[in-house]
């Protein structure tokens, strides 16, 4: 059974309709994703996610294909240093390293999409020399 589920293919659908096939396992990063296929198997191959861009969605899904056999380490808080790299090691400091829009889109579908790892690295990186008004209006 375990080996029939890492060869399942679930379809993804962003809000802007582009289409991502993904691997059960990766999908499966995402409580949500695992949620809604576990209430609903019959529909289980295809999930769309309508608070979730195509680019934002890619994002997700190239973090979550990176991590799905290799977890991230956790984050140690409060934050050892102001560089990335020490924080987090050098393929999630250069995933994070984006502007500042993207950096609160990828939060906010990490939130949706309920994927703690990936929340866990981008909001420190959002909140990053940033003041609580900007941070607020952004993520609000």
């Amino acid at each position: 059974m375990a080996e029939e589920s890492s060869n399942t293919i679930i379809k993804l659908v962003s809000c802007d309709n582009k289409e991502f096939f993904v691997n059960q396992r990766i999908a499966f990063m995402s409580e949500l994703i695992k949620q809604m296929s576990a209430i609903n198997p019959e529909t289980s191959n295809e999930i769309v996610i309508p608070d979730v861009t195509a680019s934002v969605l890619e994002k997700v899904i190239e973090f979550c294909t990176h991590h799905v056999d290799e977890p991230m380490k956790e984050i140690e808080k409060p934050l050892k240093s102001d560089n990335m790299v020490e924080n987090v090691g050098p393929w999630d400091a250069e995933f994070i390293d984006m502007d500042d829009a993207s950096i609160f889109q990828l939060v906010s579908a990490a939130n949706y999409l309920m994927i703690q790892p990936l929340l866990d690295l981008a909001y420190p990186a959002c909140c990053e020399e940033r003041s609580v008004d900007s941070v607020t209006v952004n993520l609000c």
